[in-house]
């Protein structure tokens, strides 16, 4: 396959790239900020979402 070579290098090149900005993401954190975040996405998935609005057939 001619462009394999290529395509291997393009994906770890991505990640490298991708991994390093989780990195870096995760450098500016705490755990308490992470514990945080956590509990927050709880109460959120704990919450129902509210129901769409009723649409009136059209005639």
């Amino acid at each position: 396959m001619p462009g394999h070579n290529h395509s291997a290098e393009y994906f770890r090149r991505l990640t490298d790239e991708t991994e390093a900005a989780v990195l870096q993401t995760l450098a500016g954190r705490t755990l308490a900020d992470s514990l945080d975040e956590l509990r927050a996405i709880d109460r959120a998935a704990a919450t129902p979402a509210p129901e769409p609005p009723l649409l009136a057939p059209s005639h």
